[in-house]
């Protein structure tokens, strides 16, 4: 959905990180947590702005239209990174926004803490969004700690979006149009709904494989 979203108002502006690369490992470190975000920017990236800002700062090389960081003794560091992206944005009269989809992989983070960078950039970059997403309420309670006063974030104001399956009107509406965008005039929606439910995820893959 955030992709849909961002792709349709946004297209040029955001970088989206998937943090589901690391569920199958027992811990990330800051080497992953970074090559994650270049692999986000190379991803996205279109404008040589951007680059030459990035390239003055240490831990950062470019290459053809490609940023590579260090993370070794020169190690980039995750502020300087969105200092750039801040500076930017605000070049380009833009509000970049970063994806950290299932943020609650970071609970698992050795060596290194985000949370006082986000609560830095939260505090002093105004061209920066952060949407952070999840499916296991822990990423509130282990990971944000937004409610907690030991953590760097606390205190901090943030609008909270709760998903939840679709109604039965819903579901019929959205096969329909999703049915009707192929010129196929679809009536059993309903039959659908009782059988699925309203989760978008198999309603998608009902249409699809239809």
């Amino acid at each position: 959905m955030i992709r849909a979203v961002l792709n349709e108002y946004a297209p040029n502006n955001y970088f989206y990180i998937d943090l589901r690369r690391f569920e199958e490992s027992g811990y990330v470190s800051y080497r992953d947590f970074v090559k994650a975000l270049e692999d986000s920017i190379n991803a996205r990236v279109r404008s040589r702005r951007l680059l030459n800002i990035l390239s003055g700062i240490r831990g950062v090389s470019i290459s053809s239209f490609r940023v590579s960081f260090s993370w070794g003794r020169d190690r980039v560091m995750l502020a300087d990174i969105l200092d750039s992206i801040n500076d930017w944005a605000g070049d380009e009269g833009l509000r970049a926004i970063i994806v950290l989809d299932e943020a609650q992989e970071l609970v698992k983070a050795r060596g290194f803490n985000v949370l006082p960078v986000l609560a830095y950039a939260y505090d002093n970059l105004r061209n920066l969004t952060f949407i952070i997403t999840e499916s296991e309420f822990r990423v509130f309670t282990k990971f944000l700690k937004s409610n907690y006063p030991e953590s760097p974030l606390f205190g901090r104001a943030y609008v909270s979006i709760t998903l939840k399956p679709f109604s039965e009107e819903q579901a019929v509406e959205f096969l329909r149009r999703g049915f009707r965008e192929h010129g196929i005039n679809f009536d059993g929606a309903g039959r659908v709904y009782e059988e699925l439910g309203g989760n978008p995820g198999w309603l998608t893959l009902f249409g699809y494989r239809a």
